[in-house]
């Protein structure tokens, strides 16, 4: 490459006019030679763009190849991890099948030998079912243990309310006359027997256990031990009322039996008014000195009634008092004058119903049932109720004579019925009241006793496709001191469907 050097001194002092004419050539050749090799060195900065770019191809390839070689080797690694792994969980499965084989033989070793502590979870259906049926039993022995138990604690109750609950059968069964097989209904009685004992005991357990839970928490015992104290207290009271319910039950057969005449009816009824009286009485005593000693167990009053329970002629005597009231009240409640002793007659000579009595009559066979209370004008017991289980429709015939001197009768009033002629009710004073002739005759778009009669013997003719009428209840109310009728209250059922009329007793016109 040629060199040009051009300095001030060269100009200056070394050249000429004429040497410019050489220094435009030198200018001239040396811009050829300038663009010769400005042309060379773009042809060498193209062939070294050239070689980089295959510098850094061949850079990439290296790279590539590199990264290949890289991740096969890591792809060669994860490979052998993954078998070592595989080995690894198969090892670790087969150590754990031998341990769990292990744990489970141990387990139900440990199980065998301790079996009433293995969880429900790992029981299987059939020890499940064995276990269910093993509880089951557990149970009824339990029950039956508790049953024998309470058995042999209240033996005397049990034993004395079945004796009653079969005398009372025998007595239903010697006074049900005759066409009636002795073994069917010794059966049925027994069954009613044993049905009344078992309410009357459930009753009795609830009270005794409602009155000792609520002592026990006067006395300051906590819910706990009241609500134990209430369990025990129910067997108790449970047996009482067993006891009572056969006592019970026999009372109604004798009043059933026998309480059908005057005498016997008012025996019955004084006996169980006045033993009900004592034993009611007793009873609360004995209630008030258990509050008494509950609030303040140093109480004199409890105290006292303690040692009079201590004392086994008065102990003895309640008993007796508190059975005699029982029995003789199943009696009263069912006895009932059906030989027409029910009747007397008055100053005035007129046969009327005494007081305070139930009683049973009709016609023809028919008899519906009454009760009177006081005593009211013309010495007749006024009749408080009367009620027929089915009212029975007369066939054609004529009219009976009916009496017609009912007690407080006015002006304007019949000798109206509570179960009428067509029925087969009464004639007599047994079964007649003064009624409002508003009320006991046909009037027109009235509803009165009337219509409601017309309104059964409609529904028990063809009309009614022959219904029956039954459950018929005849309430009659009274004013203060008066023989006649206020209201008169009937309910009664159609075929099983039920109504209530209620009746004033009074005429809506003058007579």
């Amino acid at each position: 490459m040629a060199t040009i050097a051009l300095n001030g001194t060269s100009i200056n002092f070394g050249m000429g006019i004429c040497a410019f004419d050489s220094l435009g050539t030198a200018f001239s050749s040396a811009k050829k030679t300038t663009g010769g090799l400005q042309k060379a060195i773009g042809n060498l900065i193209t062939k070294i763009d050239l070689a980089k770019t295959a510098a850094k191809v061949e850079t990439a390839q290296t790279e590539a190849k590199n990264a290949k070689t890289r991740e096969e080797t890591k792809e060669s690694s994860l490979t052998l991890a993954y078998d070592k792994l595989d080995t690894l969980i198969n090892d670790v499965g087969t150590v754990d099948n031998k341990v769990s084989t292990k744990v489970s033989a141990e387990k139900n070793d440990f199980y065998k030998k301790y079996e009433y502590l293995k969880p429900e979870c790992e029981k299987s259906l059939k020890e499940k079912i064995k276990d269910g049926f093993k509880s089951f039993c557990d149970k009824v022995v339990e029950i039956v243990g508790g049953f024998v138990e309470w058995c042999k604690k209240h033996w005397k109750e049990i034993l004395v309310g079945l004796a009653f609950i079969v005398v009372g059968a025998l007595i239903t069964v010697f006074t049900a006359g005759a066409g009636t097989a002795f073994w069917a209904a010794f059966g049925a009685a027994l069954l009613e027997g044993f049905a009344t004992a078992l309410v009357a005991g459930a009753i009795g357990g609830v009270i005794n256990s409602a009155i000792t839970y609520g002592l026990a928490r006067l006395s300051g015992k906590s819910k706990k031990e009241a609500a134990a104290m209430a369990k025990k207290a129910f067997g108790d009271g449970f047996a009482a009322g067993f006891m009572l319910g056969g006592i019970g039950f026999a009372g109604g057969a004798f009043g059933s039996a026998f309480g059908t005449t005057y005498k016997t009816f008012r025996v019955i009824q004084y006996t169980a008014k006045a033993s009900g009286v004592v034993s009611g009485g007793m009873m609360a005593f004995d209630l008030v000195s258990q509050i008494a000693g509950a609030l303040d167990p140093k109480s004199k009053l409890f105290a006292f009634n303690k040692s009079l329970h201590d004392n086994k002629l008065y102990s003895g005597f309640q008993k007796f008092v508190t059975g005699l009231a029982v029995f003789s009240g199943g009696a009263y409640n069912k006895a009932e004058i059906t030989d027409g002793s029910h009747m007397y007659k008055n100053a005035n000579g007129d046969m009327v119903p005494r007081d305070h009595v139930k009683y049973r009559t009709g016609e023809d066979g028919t008899a519906y049932h009454y009760v009177t209370g006081r005593k009211g004008e013309n010495g007749a017991g006024i009749i408080k109720e009367g009620y027929a289980e089915r009212l029975e429709l007369k066939g054609d015939r004529s009219r009976y004579r009916n009496e017609t001197n009912t007690p407080g009768k006015l002006n304007g009033d019949d000798a109206g019925h509570i179960f009428g002629d067509r029925f087969n009710g009464s004639r007599k004073l047994d079964n007649l009241t003064s009624q409002a002739r508003d009320v006991n005759q046909r009037r027109s778009g009235v509803d009165n006793y009337f219509s409601m009669e017309q309104k059964w013997a409609d529904a028990m003719g063809p009309k009614g496709g022959f219904a029956d009428v039954t459950n018929v209840k005849v309430r009659i109310n009274y004013g203060f001191k008066s023989s006649r009728p206020s209201v008169y209250k009937v309910t009664y059922k159609i075929n099983g469907e039920a109504f209530k009329n209620v009746f004033k007793n009074v005429n809506f016109r003058e007579y």
